[in-house]
Order: structure tokens, then C-alpha cells, then sequence
């Protein structure tokens, strides 16, 4: 008997010494609105970096891969909106940024507001259905698809040639003469909403 009394003083003893320190460890931790459920808050870039595919981090390992300057640029925003952009929208502005690096967007024709952190992404420079009708004869599979659009993320069927922003969900990469130079990076494929793609005079 008194080899267990022994023991249970010494479990207690433990059980004081260590339970104040687990508490304190888990009061340091973000916890989530919902009442019972922990959530650990990461930095920008883990949670970036969680959510690209296999072949986009193994492009990461080449400092100078248009993907590693994507991420770098999308990093650098000190706007403090990187935080509340929701996933789909973060993967949105890399694989644009991807698409840029990887055609020498420094060198287009025309790149006005690209890569700006201030400016919605859909209203990043793009020639618009509207403009292109305008500017030649469209193809017969173009003019019978009916995909009509003033901006980026228009969407289809458009009644006028409003520049709305829409759902701010990028549907139309058209880039029409504008010395496009390179390869389309795997990266667009991130872009599941894109509906068209026009890279006439490049």
C-alpha cells in the first residue's frame, strides 16, 4: 500500500507540473470560430506553397523559372489583402503572373496594370471580344460560340459593352499582337474557370 501511495502522489505531482504548460501551449494558438476547433493560421507562403501542384514546386527549385518569380512576386504584396484572398484567388494571381514571366511580359506591346497589387487582375491590360470584332473578321468557330465579352472575367452573352468586373473570375486570356515571346506555362491550367484564349499575332 505504500508503494501505490507513493505512485499516485507522484502521478498527481506530474499531472501539476505539466497540465498549466499544455493549457498555456494551447491558449498561444489561433483558435477558430467555431467553438472546440483549433485552427493553426499559416504564413502567406506555406499557404500558397499547400496549395500547388508537383510540377509547379519542382519549377520552384530554379530561382530564375518564371513560376519562382511568380510566387515571389505574389509574396511581396504589402497590401495586407493577401491574407483575405480566398485560395482560388491566390492561385489565380500566380498562374497570371506565371503566364507573364513565361512570355516576357516586360517586353509586350502593351502590359498596363499587370503585376500591379493595386489593380484587380481582371482589369490587367487584355484586348476584349468587342475590340477584336472591331478589329478583323473572326474566325467562323469564334463568331458561332458566341463568346461575347468587354473584359477578362465577362461573362458570356454580354447585353452591353459594360466594363464589369463580374465575380472577378478570370474567363478570357486574349492577348492579340502584343510580342508575346515563350511558352504557355502548365501553370494555367489553375485558371479551371478560363472559357477562351486568343494569341493571334504573337
Amino acid at each position: 500500500i505504500g508503494l501505490f501511495v507513493i505512485l499516485l502522489v507522484a502521478v498527481v505531482l506530474l499531472l501539476v507540473f505539466l497540465l498549466p504548460d499544455s493549457e498555456e501551449k494551447k491558449s498561444s494558438l489561433p483558435i477558430s470560430d467555431s467553438p472546440g476547433i483549433t485552427t493553426i493560421q499559416l504564413s502567406p507562403e506555406d499557404r500558397v506553397l499547400n496549395l500547388l501542384p508537383n510540377q509547379t514546386m519542382d519549377a520552384l527549385n530554379d530561382p530564375e523559372s518564371p513560376q519562382s518569380m511568380a510566387l515571389k512576386w505574389l509574396l511581396a504584396d504589402n497590401s495586407s489583402l493577401l491574407d483575405t484572398y480566398p485560395n482560388w484567388r491566390l492561385m489565380q494571381r500566380f498562374a497570371l503572373a506565371t503566364f507573364y514571366y513565361a512570355t516576357s511580359g516586360p517586353y509586350w506591346a502593351n502590359n498596363t496594370n499587370w503585376l500591379s497589387y493595386t489593380v484587380h487582375e481582371c482589369n490587367w491590360y487584355a484586348h476584349d471580344f468587342y475590340q477584336y470584332q472591331a478589329d478583323r473578321s473572326l474566325p467562323y468557330f469564334f463568331t458561332a460560340s458566341r463568346i461575347e465579352h468587354s473584359n477578362p472575367c465577362g461573362d458570356d452573352k454580354e447585353n452591353s459593352h459594360g466594363k464589369t468586373q463580374g465575380s472577378g473570375v478570370y474567363r478570357h486570356l486574349m492577348q492579340v499582337s502584343n510580342n508575346l515571346q515563350g511558352t504557355m506555362p502548365p501553370e494555367m491550367y489553375l485558371l479551371t474557370s478560363l472559357k477562351s484564349i486568343v494569341f493571334e499575332g504573337n
